[in-house]
């Protein structure tokens, strides 16, 4: 997909992937609303095709400038400039923490930040998803989420429900 402008979150929450070309996909990072996208703004910017996959976690409000106003902007004020220029790092850094998760931390560990992350997104502090929902995310098998989230509910960190699990103990 071709993007042509920066893209702004207004509000809610969006999931940015990478696919692979066997068609897995794995989560890059949580977008959360009054923030850029800093893959999309860039790619946007040059008028550039992305392999990134955006799915909304909730329902969202986006805010895009034009790719003419906002490369002019790039060059005559300070303030948008300080703004991209921020969220591509942050964007960066969200980028190269997950990468580390997957290279250097164990499951467990991933899954606690992951649960984290997305018990934000309700007031019960539960994450609506599924094992295999969360195994895709992760890019690792549904049967090594259950054995871990198991480990984890024996340790009074978790609940597990019908699709949901609710976070006691948060470890971000």
């Amino acid at each position: 997909m071709t993007l042509n402008g920066a893209y702004i979150l207004r509000s809610g929450s969006v999931k940015l992937f990478r696919k692979f070309e066997s068609g897995d996909r794995h989560l890059l990072y949580l977008l959360h609303g009054g923030r850029l996208c800093a893959l999309s703004t860039l790619t946007g910017l040059l008028g550039e095709k992305t392999e990134i996959l955006a799915e909304a976690e909730t329902d969202v409000e986006f805010l895009v400038v034009p790719q003419d106003v906002a490369n002019k902007w790039l060059v005559e004020n300070d303030e948008w400039r300080e703004v991209l220029l921020r969220d591509f790092f942050s964007g960066w850094n969200e980028s190269m923490a997950m990468l580390d998760q997957v290279a250097f931390k164990p499951l467990q560990r991933r899954l606690e930040m992951y649960l984290a992350e997305h018990q934000g997104l309700s007031k019960r502090n539960i994450v609506h998803k599924s094992h295999a929902e969360i195994a895709a995310e992760l890019n690792v098998s549904r049967e090594a989420v259950s054995r871990v989230l198991k480990v984890m509910e024996n340790q009074d960190d978790i609940h597990l429900g019908h699709g949901s699990i609710k976070v006691i103990h948060s470890k971000p």
